[in-house]
């Protein structure tokens, strides 16, 4: 990847109608900007991006 800094991983849950929530979190090169940027957009269009300070394993909301 040319600019992995710009990179940030999302997962929506769905149906997003009823679940409107999308977790953010950053790879290992991917910059802050990148993360504040995508809440952001995620909000933008009434998204709740809650932004994880860490990869783990699974989902945070599928843990429920």
């Amino acid at each position: 990847m040319d600019n992995p800094e710009c990179f940030p991983v999302a997962h929506a849950f769905q149906p997003v109608y009823l679940l409107p929530l999308v977790e953010l979190w950053a790879g290992e090169r991917t910059g802050p900007d990148a993360l504040e940027q995508a809440a952001a957009i995620y909000r933008a269009i009434g998204m709740h991006p809650p932004v994880m300070r860490r990869e783990v394993d699974g989902f945070i909301a599928n843990r429920l």
